[in-house]
């Protein structure tokens, strides 16, 4: 096959196979990747976290005086009202507080 007849191929099969697949908007669509696409979207949406409450909070608290990262204090759980205040003020006489929400998983 010279190149020229090579080149002539290429062109064709590439004109048939965008032919083939393009919608008449003029975009290309690829009927078994936006199958995939879909499926992977419906799954994000399926797992995208919705409005929930929390079903815990937690604090754990450090002196400031020790070393950054040294010190913490295990998580303990806490009231609402409790990780609200930390959050306010989460340095409170030489104490570092940390406070957090846990959820449940979907």
């Amino acid at each position: 096959m010279t190149d020229q007849t090579r080149a002539d191929f290429e062109a064709h099969f590439q004109l048939t196979t965008r032919q083939k697949w393009q919608h008449p908007d003029g975009s290309y669509q690829f009927p078994e990747i936006q199958a995939k696409w879909e499926g992977y979207l419906a799954g994000v949406a399926k797992a995208a976290p919705t409005e929930q409450e929390p079903v815990e909070y937690q604090h754990r608290m450090r002196a400031t005086w020790r070393d950054e990262g040294e010190g913490w204090t295990q998580w303990e759980k806490c009231s609402a009202e409790c990780y609200q205040d930390y959050l306010k003020a989460p340095l409170l006489h030489d104490w570092q507080h940390e406070v957090r929400k846990l959820y449940v998983a979907p």
